[in-house]
């Protein structure tokens, strides 16, 4: 018995049918979606725990903007920016939020607070983590006590002859050059050695002068891991997260020979300094710049330096931390645990609570004297944390303030230097720039 087959057409009221099933699942989802994306903005705007503290908008519902700023290289301005519209607590990310006095560093970073690394900056980890991504406490003292006598004041005297400059050499009024790219060679030289023991003499030499544009590079993207963790996770842009930081001491050398020439008083008064105290530039030591009967010859250097890193610190954004169980007090704010709270290096430093007239390079105003009390002072050193304050300090700082002393004192002893004609303005803000770079005078 034969069989037939026929094609069977859907009917009208068939199609009709299906598309109806459909089209009910899609609006529920998307009604679902909906009514869940407005109730986590409520939530984030009224109801979570940091809803009181004012911040931009987006910032209270998603990191992107923190992370755009970062990628930009410019996020310390960001938050300088904040504190400026919404005052001295700003919400920076869902649970995210920025202090600006000298109590919060106290609080945040001192010894003994309920405050741990974050763990996003476990991020940066390769196979292991180091002693700027540990987060247990007990681990990165460990840890520390075994790399720090390496970058000790000690051992920065023995070093002391890779830390000076090589190529002081006499001359006349030269070409002009571009300070931040020597400063960059010769801390590029300094570390190399320091670390690994060769020098690629990249001071005097072009050989390897394009592994530094590349570390630059570098440096400005992968703080984008702190705001975006999961991109690394993702291995998004491997060739970019996988360099090295460049040494921030670059940064303050630069910027001081930035300063100098723009300010002819301090520079005049820097200079007479040095060459006073030294009678040739082969005098200059650490342990003359530091022992305490040269210390008095040598204060104006030592203000200039940190009023360098006070206006432009290695790092300028914020080091955030993680409230651990308990919560903490910070400026009478109860900050429960598992939010991230922190101090933005720029923004304290420039604050005109602690530094009147924060936009000027005074060293000035390290000093006691007649008209600069010492309470002043005092204060000023209050708000001061280039390197961070408490148990997690830079463990190179040592290594960068011999490197700025010995640096600078050699340079002024050696050369007179000034602005190049015609590009006085170059480095420098400008009144059409962004709010934050438009002081002509700020590097």
């Amino acid at each position: 018995m034969e069989r037939n087959c026929h094609d069977v057409t859907p009917s009208p009221s068939m199609n009709t049918s299906v598309w109806d099933a459909f089209s009910t699942r899609t609006w529920i989802i998307v009604l679902g979606l909906s009514i869940a994306v407005a109730w986590h903005c409520l939530y984030q705007l009224y109801f979570h725990p940091l809803a009181k503290y004012p911040g931009p908008l987006l910032a209270k519902f998603t990191f992107a903007r923190a992370a755009y700023y970062a990628w930009q290289g410019n996020i310390h301005l960001d938050m300088w920016r904040c504190h400026r519209q919404y005052g001295p607590i700003v919400r920076y990310g869902p649970d995210h939020l920025l202090f600006n006095t000298a109590s919060s560093l106290k609080n945040i970073y001192g010894m003994g607070q309920n405050t741990w690394k974050h763990r996003h900056y476990a991020a940066f980890n390769r196979r292991s983590a180091n002693l700027v991504t540990l987060y247990d406490k007990k681990e990165h003292a460990r840890r520390r006590r075994l790399i720090g006598p390496a970058f000790s004041e000690t051992n920065m005297r023995r070093f002391e002859a890779r830390l000076s400059p090589t190529n002081l050499h006499n001359r006349y009024w030269g070409p002009p050059i571009k300070c931040s790219d020597w400063c960059s060679y010769q801390v590029f030289d300094i570390m190399t050695d320091f670390i690994f023991g060769v020098n690629y003499n990249v001071l005097q030499t072009d050989e390897y002068r394009l592994i530094i544009n590349h570390i630059k590079d570098a440096a400005v993207r992968s703080t984008v891991l702190v705001y975006l963790p999961w991109l690394i996770l993702g291995r998004l842009d491997k060739k970019i997260f996988r360099k090295i930081r460049l040494d921030t001491t670059v940064t303050s050398l630069a910027a001081l020979l930035f300063h100098l020439p723009r300010n002819p008083h301090v520079y005049a008064s820097l200079a007479s300094e040095i060459r006073t105290a030294f009678a040739n530039v082969n005098e200059i030591s650490l342990a003359k710049l530091k022992a305490c009967t040269y210390l008095h010859a040598c204060t104006y250097l030592h203000a200039c330096i940190y009023e360098c890193l006070r206006m432009s610190p290695p790092v300028g954004a914020c080091p955030w931390r993680e409230v651990g169980d308990g919560g903490i007090s910070i400026d009478a704010h109860f900050i429960p645990g598992g939010y991230s709270v922190g101090t933005a290096i720029y923004s304290i430093h420039h604050n005109q609570t602690y530094f009147p007239r924060p936009y000027e390079f005074i060293p000035e105003r390290w000093i006691v004297a007649a008209d600069n009390y010492k309470e002043q002072v005092d204060v000023a050193k209050s708000a001061y944390a280039p390197f961070l304050i408490g148990p997690r300090p830079c463990v190179g700082q040592a290594l960068t303030y011999s490197e700025l002393l010995l640096t600078t004192a050699m340079v002024i002893w050696k050369y007179d230097f000034k602005a190049a004609t015609g590009m006085e303005e170059l480095g420098a803000g400008s009144l059409f720039a962004e709010l934050g770079r438009t002081n002509p005078m700020e590097f």
